[in-house]
């Protein structure tokens, strides 16, 4: 279905809406040759795109140019135009359908916008490479093979190798992502091509062979504009890559190196630590073929430290090491000595303290054996007196634990007064405190009530009238405790 143009108005907002039958919208305006024109389009529908073209019909119009924006975003466009007749399209980016508004002005400078930039992601480029694999750092044993030390440095050298293949292999991948890249891009302007060429013969046919030929020549420069500002961003990715790899390469050579030095210190390190351990050896053993041993496997290691370039360095740190081992040894000596006078010192002070609590022991005997026997009788009257004691404080206890009581109305006690009403004690006479609750109320906040020579609780002329008073909730809801015994 044909799309007719509508005029718009410099400096007026239309306000358009597309829908699933009407999926693009087309303005006309005629614009003064070397006049800006500045357009903006926005919608909260969808996601827009501006277009600026040339042609007779809206369908078969020559775009010349073209902007587009995120949903509830502007896109905008301006240049210095030729003059003459625009259609001004808008549309949709994909699929969408909602509520526009469309600006246009003539005449006003504006800085020139061609559309949003292209970034690394739209042009199929990974901007980070995978990182460096790392060598895990094992803990040095207390005494190193200098085989291990070989074997460790093949290893090194094997993943420095699998590090420069796993390179080789990403660069031949963003060579060829590049070059797939450039391929659909000669392929997308060479459909646009034709498809310009072929609008622009059917416009000439019906717009006339002037607007044509100025819309293909705006057209192609708008092209070229874009095919090198594309060429300009490429050759930037590249560019921002290689500095990045670069960088990255010269880390992991400092990495490498930094990994090898620290390597050979600790190599260097556990190697003089192992001389000084057979130097001690030596220095007290007097077997020969254990000498000759410990002998050669110093040998051994000096060999080992001239392979790796740090011989000076072990020997520097043996004498270090012995030096350390011998003021060691002589410091325990001198602690080992005043350690045997030190014991000399205490046995004889213990010796001492021995007989003088000897001494004291004899007295302290007889002592005793005068205060045993009236302790004896004190202790037995003491043990008489706690039993009676224990006897009340049980009985207190059982009257407690027995306790079950509730609150009762008493003829002739008024009107919603409480009274108790318990079980029979299994002991009488005691002085007893009491607890009343209504439910919800705390322990220690209720109406509190004694009685003194306790036999039980009754209102009716068996055991004591215990008055509780009134309370807020019914006689059945009230908990009744026993707080307090004293039958002392």
């Amino acid at each position: 279905m044909a799309v007719t143009p509508e005029k718009i108005e410099p400096g007026v907002p239309s306000r358009g809406r597309l829908s699933s039958t009407a999926s693009l919208a087309c303005h006309e305006i005629d614009v003064p040759k070397g006049e800006p024109l500045h357009t903006s389009l926005r919608s909260d529908a969808f996601a827009p795109v501006l277009q600026v073209a040339r042609g007779a019909l809206c369908q078969g119009a020559v775009v010349q140019r073209e902007a587009s924006a995120a949903k509830g975003e502007s896109a905008d466009m301006a240049f210095e135009s030729v003059g003459g007749r625009y259609l001004v399209i808008v549309r949709p980016l994909g699929e969408g359908e909602g509520e526009y508004t469309l600006s246009v002005d003539v005449g006003q400078q504006q800085e020139e916008v061609a559309g949003p930039a292209l970034d690394a992601g739209e042009l199929g480029v990974d901007p980070e490479l995978l990182a460096m694999l790392e060598e895990p750092a094992d803990a040095a044993p207390e005494e190193v093979d200098p085989r291990m030390a070989l074997m460790r440095k093949q290893v090194s050298s094997h993943r420095e190798k699998l590090a420069a293949e796993e390179a080789r292999r990403r660069e031949e991948e963003r060579q060829r992502q590049e070059a797939e890249w450039a391929r659909q891009e000669r392929e997308r302007i060479a459909r646009q091509e034709r498809e310009q060429n072929r609008q622009a013969m059917f416009n000439a046919v019906l717009g006339g062979l002037s607007q044509v030929a100025d819309a293909v020549s705006e057209s192609n420069a708008y092209r070229a504009e874009q095919q090198a500002r594309q060429a300009d961003l490429m050759n930037r990715v590249r560019q921002d890559q290689q500095r990045q790899a670069n960088q990255r390469a010269a880390q992991a050579a400092q990495a490498r190196q930094q990994e090898q030095a620290q390597a050979r210190q600790a190599v260097a390190e556990q190697l003089a630590r192992a001389n000084a351990y057979r130097n001690q050896q030596l220095a007290t053993t007097t077997d020969p073929a254990y000498r000759q041993q410990l002998l050669a496997q110093n040998e051994s290691a000096l060999q080992a430290a001239r392979q790796l370039g740090v011989e000076q360095q072990v020997a520097q740190n043996t004498a270090a090491q012995s030096a350390a081992d011998n003021a060691r040894r002589e410091q325990q000596a001198r602690e080992q000595q005043a350690r045997e006078q030190q014991a000399r010192a205490e046995a004889e002070q213990q010796r001492q303290r021995a007989d003088a609590e000897r001494r004291e022991r004899e007295q302290e005997n007889a002592r005793l054996a005068r205060e045993q026997a009236e302790a004896e009788r004190l202790r037995a009257e003491e043990q008489r007196r706690l039993a009676a004691q224990q006897a009340l404080r049980q009985a207190a206890q059982n009257l407690r634990s027995s306790f079950q009581g509730s609150a009762v109305t008493c003829p002739g006690g008024g009107q919603n007064v409480f009274y108790l009403r318990s079980s029979t004690p299994p002991k009488t006479g005691c002085n007893v405190s009491f607890e009343a609750r209504c439910p919800g109320t705390p322990s220690g906040a209720g109406i509190r009530f004694s009685q003194a020579n306790y036999i039980g609780a009754s209102c009716l002329g068996v055991g004591d009238i215990i008055r509780i008073g009134s309370m807020g909730c019914p006689a059945e809801q009230v908990r009744i405790d026993m707080t307090d015994a004293d039958c002392g």
